[in-house]
């Protein structure tokens, strides 16, 4: 359960940059670096898709950098 709640907050950052991006076609694929809420540094990739008139979070992981 404990290891639950720490990749929970993992998927909850605070503050991240967006490192590096690709768009294809709909999709754009994010790498980001940032901190989570107990200010640990992490690294992940945010999938989106484009809508009729904006672009929505399909998919996101994040992962510890420390």
């Amino acid at each position: 359960m404990h290891w639950y709640f720490k990749g929970s907050a993992m998927n909850d950052p605070k503050v991240v940059s967006v490192t590096c991006w690709m768009i294809i076609g709909s999709r754009a694929i994010l790498d980001i670096t940032g901190t989570n809420r107990d200010d640990k540094k992490i690294t992940g990739v945010v999938v989106m898709k484009k809508t009729s008139s904006d672009w929505r979070v399909v998919d996101q992981n994040f992962f510890g950098a420390d």
